[in-house]
C-alpha cells in the first residue's frame, strides 16, 4: 500500500478515534470533579491543570487532523511536515492524561496508549510520505 494514501486512512481514523477518546476524556474530567468521596475529589488546581490541557489537545488535534487532510497536492508536503510537527504536543497531552494526572482509570491508560500507538504510526507512515513526496519531485 502507498505511504500517503496509508497516512490519509490513518488520519481519517484519528479523526473518529480522537472524537471518542475526548468524549471519553471529558466526561471523566467531569466524573473525577464531581465525586462524593472527598478523598478522590480534584482540587480547583487539579481540574484547571486537566481543562487547560484538554482544551490544548482537543484544539492541537482537530488543527493537525484539519492540515493533514487537506487535498490541495501542491503544499501536502507543508501539510504533512506541519502535521508531523504538531504531533509532539498532542503526544505530550496524551501522555499528561495517562501518565502524569494524579488519578488515572484502567480504560483511560487504555485509551491513551491506543492514541499514543495511532499517533505512533501516523508519524512512520508521514515520514514515509514526505520520503516518496521528495523522491517523486526530484524524477520529474
Amino acid at each position: 500500500m502507498e505511504a500517503p494514501l496509508m497516512f490519509e486512512v490513518l488520519m481519517y481514523l484519528n479523526s473518529y478515534y480522537f472524537g471518542m477518546f475526548s468524549m471519553f476524556e471529558f466526561s471523566v474530567i467531569c466524573a473525577k470533579s464531581i465525586d462524593d468521596t472527598q478523598k478522590n475529589r480534584f482540587s480547583a488546581n487539579e481540574l484547571g491543570t486537566n481543562m487547560t490541557v484538554f482544551v490544548f489537545l482537543c484544539l492541537i488535534e482537530v488543527f493537525r487532523t484539519f492540515l493533514s487532510r487537506r487535498d490541495n497536492a501542491a503544499d501536502k508536503a507543508v501539510c504533512v511536515v506541519l502535521s508531523l510537527i504538531l504531533t509532539v504536543p498532542s503526544a505530550v497531552g496524551v501522555l499528561y492524561f495517562l501518565l502524569w494526572q494524579q488519578r488515572t482509570f484502567r480504560l483511560e491508560n487504555i485509551l491513551g496508549c491506543i492514541q499514543l500507538v495511532l499517533q505512533a504510526t501516523q508519524v512512520f507512515f508521514g515520514i514515509v510520505s514526505l520520503l516518496t513526496f521528495k523522491s517523486s519531485d526530484s524524477t520529474t
